[in-house]
């Protein structure tokens, strides 16, 4: 049971954070920068990318892995399988890429891999402990769902000025990722329970069309 309310977790968490927040550092890395930070910063964008694939995705790829050790009582292989691997990693790694000649982009992908080194060494643990891990056929299919047009708007390498522009191609994106994530029919029946627990506890219609038409995929 508590697998399983891991993986509806996960891939909820997952489907909320990597398309709209995700995909617009990752594709437009320098319109983000610009609107948060001011064009002078611009430079940065590699750095971003990186650390956005790296450290925000692979970490929500992977559930609530270091959390969920510390519910079942264990703290310690969080903080040694995980933060001490993280910061021995992220040391070592700055201290040979930052200098002479990778800069900033070293310094981001020492962090992006001592993320990946913490979550995978706490999701191991884990799953060593409790069986439990993120991985269902339902959260495959919209991790490739999502890889697939993240892939393909790479390669048509829109030209983005600033935010504004790029929030039209994210529209276009969410609803075919949406469209995508229905017709390949990775809807739980615990999704649906979830929406409507949400409904509950906040006091709010969600819309009968929309219940009606994620139970029609399941």
């Amino acid at each position: 049971m508590g697998g399983r309310v891991y993986q509806i977790l996960t891939k909820w968490v997952f489907l909320l954070t990597l398309p709209p927040i995700f995909a617009v550092m990752f594709l437009f890395p320098k319109a983000t920068i610009s609107f948060l930070f001011g064009e002078k910063y611009v430079s940065a964008a590699p750095a971003l990318q990186i650390l956005s694939l790296g450290g925000f995705m692979f970490h929500t790829f992977l559930g609530l892995n270091g959390m969920t050790l510390i519910v079942i009582g264990k703290p310690k292989l969080n903080m040694v399988g995980g933060d001490t691997f993280a910061v021995v990693s992220n040391i070592s790694l700055n201290l040979a890429l930052i200098p002479p000649r990778y800069g900033m982009v070293g310094a981001a992908v020492a962090t992006a891999v001592s993320y990946f080194v913490a979550n995978v060494f706490r999701s191991y643990w884990l799953y060593k402990m409790t069986g439990i891990h993120p991985f269902s056929w339902n959260y495959v299919k919209p991790l490739g769902i999502s890889f697939l047009l993240l892939g393909v708007l790479k390669w048509l390498n829109l030209d983005v000025e600033d935010i504004w522009h790029a929030i039209p191609v994210l529209v276009v994106f969410l609803a075919v990722y949406a469209l995508l994530v229905l017709l390949s029919r990775s809807i739980d029946r615990e999704d649906v329970e979830l929406l409507l627990t949400v409904e509950k506890r906040l006091g709010i219609n969600l819309g009968g069309r929309i219940k009606k038409i994620l139970r029609k995929f399941v």
